[in-house]
């Protein structure tokens, strides 16, 4: 007998939980998520992501969080150089 529902796996972007939930057969998992507002089950946040958009936007995260630390570092002194001046005044 074939069942009537699926499991999809979300993400909840608050605590990093990764989960399944059972959906009704016909009704795609990213719009369920986006109208039912469904609670993380371990933070009870709404801040659930179908788990492929939940991966794809943690490493584009990943990506800016790791390219910010970059530039802040290249901003900083080096180890016995004076500190670079963004822009000089004149006058």
């Amino acid at each position: 007998m074939m069942s009537k529902y699926y499991t999809a796996y979300v993400g909840c972007w608050n605590c990093d939980n990764v989960f399944g939930i059972t959906i009704k057969k016909g009704i795609i998992a990213a719009e369920w998520v986006m109208n039912a507002k469904p609670k993380c089950t371990q933070c009870g946040c709404e801040t659930l992501k179908v788990h492929n958009e939940y991966v794809i936007e943690k490493e584009i995260m990943k990506d800016v969080i790791l390219h910010a630390k970059i530039g802040h570092m290249d901003s900083m002194p080096q180890a016995g150089q004076p500190p670079r001046k963004e822009h000089q005044h004149f006058g």
